[in-house]
């Protein structure tokens, strides 16, 4: 555990990654769609998954502090 951080899988890594390279590239977080579809930018990214693995890894990533969703507004990550 690093900063209050627990240490994520690889998968959830990737994932994380595929944020935080996304908002850098769009200014906003995927919709739920652009984060299954794992593109940014027109590139393959990361091979993403179904709906329910994806809130399984958002899930993941928020208990384990490495980010938090707004609530209340959409495509709304703030990274820890």
């Amino acid at each position: 555990m690093t900063d209050g951080k627990v240490t994520l899988t690889v998968e959830q890594r990737e994932f994380y990654d595929f944020l935080k390279l996304f908002v850098k590239v769009h200014g906003v977080a995927p919709s739920w769609r652009e984060m299954g579809a794992g593109y940014i930018a027109g590139e393959k990214a990361t091979v993403m998954r179904h709906p329910g693995q994806i809130a399984r890894t958002i899930g993941c990533l928020e208990e384990r502090g490495w980010i938090e969703r707004l609530p209340g507004k959409s495509r709304a990550i703030k990274f820890l």
